[in-house]
């Protein structure tokens, strides 16, 4: 479990870095990764609810996806898909 965390933090520099995302952004996305709500994220960032949805719009535009869980597809998806070696890491069957 500690070892995922550790990676999952190096991925979120580099997702940062390839989409430019800034400081509030890449925070926005780390309390998305861990599962917060919007409105737990705007507490422990001490913004609006409103100023953390348009965070989030914004970090969906920067990676080119639609929804929340796009997000997260784009930060853990990359790692499934390379380490399996198939496009998309799920047809397992």
């Amino acid at each position: 479990m500690l070892e995922r965390k550790s990676n999952e933090a190096v991925t979120i520099a580099e997702i940062s870095k390839r989409f430019g995302l800034t400081a509030r952004e890449q925070e926005t996305v780390q309390f998305l990764l861990e599962g917060f709500t919007s409105k737990e994220i705007a507490q422990r960032m001490k913004i609006s609810p409103n100023t953390v949805k348009a965070f989030i719009r914004l970090v969906m535009v920067k990676m080119n996806v639609s929804t929340r869980s796009g997000i997260i597809g784009k930060i853990v998806g990359p790692r499934v898909g390379l380490e399996s070696g198939a496009g998309s890491g799920f047809s397992r069957g």
